[in-house]
């Protein structure tokens, strides 16, 4: 009787001091992220390091980068490369060889209607031709930290030398959700484009999204997104939402249908809202409870400011782990982490010097005059013993020559 009651009260302690985690969504999909849009703390993640391909999220770089290079009004030129070098069965908007877009109505198109063609006339205006858009994109990727992502056009058509990660395009959308020209193509339910030079008839768009603009995710939140679909990388999406002081970013890609890709990011948003509290935890808070070393040359660091992170069910602030991370050139972060190691936020850090700068320049003013006499002491030594040693040659040579005199002399 006395085991039982002590394999019991073990269990109990055990479930007291390890704490319960809420469990994850299982989905199908081939990977899938959902991350704080301020802060970038990752509250839901499948593989989100593979190698995928994006399809047509690929899109909203393509916008993002248009919308800071182009006035609305700027006019768009239909040319030979922009179209022929989009597939007719590939979604496109049909533009015309000489056909006059707005910028404005290029993006629309590249948005909600996901028109390859208009990403191609697009990426012309801005950088002169296609090749050099996909350079921009990529050093813009590079510059949102997303470092497995590579493009190699500007709509996302199948290419091996095109992919990214789940992580890396929730890092990028992260990013473009910050300027708001962007969010105004991101966000927009539907636009028309009138008739043009080569064009007698409108052409009209709605978001191709669903969850932006259907009643039944209307609690979700979701302000806007871009879907993509191809062969190789099925159902893939991007989506923006933000509900009860939260904004959040998500990614899923291959997904196996329309349904499976709506359904499973609901589930996965559903969870990052329903599961994790927020806290804000300020540097003093840390400062007393940080782990390693603090101090790297003539340097020490402390936590600065404050960080708003998600904790997850089962977890309380008193159960998380600090510690310093000091790095070769001189500058340190404090990695926020739970009982397991798993990364939930970053603080900043102050640096301050040990030995004051007025100190340090006294003292190193006190090494060179040291180093400067004892360079002189060793100089005067060196000259000292040299004309020592001239004075001796000297004297033994007076001495050889008075001794052979001397010997002269007695022979005579």
């Amino acid at each position: 009787m006395k085991k039982i009651i002590g394999l019991i009260l073990g269990v109990l302690l055990f479930l007291q001091v390890v704490p319960v985690y809420a469990e994850k969504p299982q989905i199908s999909a081939t990977s899938a992220i959902v991350i704080d849009a301020e802060s970038g703390q990752i509250l839901y993640e499948k593989n989100k390091d593979q190698k995928v391909f994006p399809a047509s999220t690929t899109k909203v770089m393509t916008v993002y980068l248009s919308s800071r290079a182009l006035n609305p009004d700027d006019i768009t030129v239909g040319t030979k490369t922009a179209i022929d070098s989009v597939p007719k069965d590939s979604t496109n908007i049909a533009i015309d060889y000489g056909e006059e877009l707005t910028a404005e109505q290029a993006m629309y198109a590249a948005m909600l209607m996901s028109a390859n063609d208009a990403c191609n006339v697009l990426a012309e205006k801005v950088s002169g031709s296609i090749d050099e858009f996909v350079k921009l994109m990529n050093t813009t990727a590079q510059s949102f930290g997303a470092e497995n992502t590579k493009f190699a056009n500007s709509n996302g058509l199948p290419d091996e030398n095109h992919y990214t990660t789940a992580h890396d395009m929730a890092k990028i959308t992260r990013n473009l959700v910050l300027e708001p020209k962007f969010m105004t193509y991101f966000t927009a339910y539907d636009y028309q484009i009138p008739p043009t030079n080569k064009n007698d008839e409108p052409r009209n768009f709605v978001h191709k999204h669903r969850m932006t603009w259907l009643d039944k995710y209307e609690y979700l939140g979701v302000t806007g997104g871009k879907t993509g679909y191809t062969k190789v990388a099925r159902h893939t999406a991007v989506t923006y939402s933000e509900k009860d002081g939260k904004k959040l970013v998500s990614a899923v890609f291959g997904a196996e249908d329309l349904g499976v890709l709506y359904q499973e990011n609901e589930a996965i948003l559903k969870y990052a809202y329903t599961h994790f509290t927020p806290v804000t935890i300020n540097s003093a808070e840390i400062a007393e409870k940080v782990k390693g070393e603090k101090k790297q040359g003539n340097y020490k660091f402390a936590p600065t400011g404050c960080v708003k992170l998600y904790l997850p069910e089962g977890i309380q602030t008193q159960d998380l782990e600090y510690t310093m991370e000091i790095f070769k050139n001189d500058t340190a972060r404090v990695l926020i982490t739970d009982a397991n190691g798993n990364v939930l936020g970053k603080i900043s850090t102050e640096r301050s010097e040990i030995v004051p700068k007025f100190i340090r320049f006294l003292l190193n003013l006190v090494k060179w005059v040291l180093i400067i006499i004892c360079s002189l002491l060793v100089i005067r030594f060196i000259v000292v013993s040299h004309f020592k040693r001239r004075r001796r040659k000297a004297r033994l040579k007076r001495r050889r020559e008075e001794i052979m005199k001397q010997e002269e002399m007695l022979k005579k």
